[in-house]
């Protein structure tokens, strides 16, 4: 089996500020969401490991994260969301609640295949903010963790399926007026 990954490595120096925390948020959001779209232009979905985004043939990231990571519930997630806040982008796995909405945002002008936005193993360290996202195709999230919030879907709208399986989610799924999409 073929294996397509991308790997991004970025120091950084040891003490910064508060502005500068912040624009190393908005930067690796930016990575991410770049990342995982090159994955989703290859017809594959985005498995994220500590270090690397790898682009898999859809439906068998899961397995491979099973073979090779912890499974999300023994995962000492307070400890991952804390060294992420200290070290944005250290680890790969970590997204930002509003990294779908840049990945959404991104695909505009791309083709995305019939199977959607697959992202595996992302680990979600507060809200995942879906709010107002209306996509004619699935959005997956399988084997995430969600820590310190819960998924918001108002006014979310797939063309799909939404899917959250294999992950453990501390919080509920918010949800009001969640549907399909209406064809363009």
């Amino acid at each position: 089996m073929l294996l397509t990954g991308l790997i991004v490595v970025c120091l950084f120096p040891v003490t910064r500020g508060f502005a500068q925390e912040e624009t190393d948020t908005a930067y690796f959001r930016n990575v991410s969401a770049k990342l995982i779209l090159e994955c989703f232009k290859q017809a594959r979905e985005a498995v994220l490991l500590q270090d690397a985004v790898l682009c898999w043939p859809s439906g068998t990231g899961r397995a491979y994260l099973d073979r090779k990571t912890p499974q999300p519930e023994t995962e000492d997630v307070e400890t991952i969301c804390k060294n992420a806040r200290a070290a944005p982008g250290a680890d790969r796995r970590v997204l930002d609640r509003r990294v779908i909405n840049d990945v959404i945002s991104l695909a505009k002008n791309a083709v995305i295949d019939t199977r959607g936005i697959r992202i595996i193993g992302g680990i979600y360290c507060n809200t995942i903010d879906l709010t107002g996202i209306d996509i004619p195709y699935s959005l997956v999230l399988d084997r995430s963790i969600v820590w310190g919030g819960n998924i918001e879907t108002r006014n979310f709208r797939t063309g799909g399926d939404f899917s959250v399986d294999y992950s453990v989610i501390y919080g509920p799924i918010l949800q009001g007026r969640y549907g399909r999409s209406t064809p363009p």
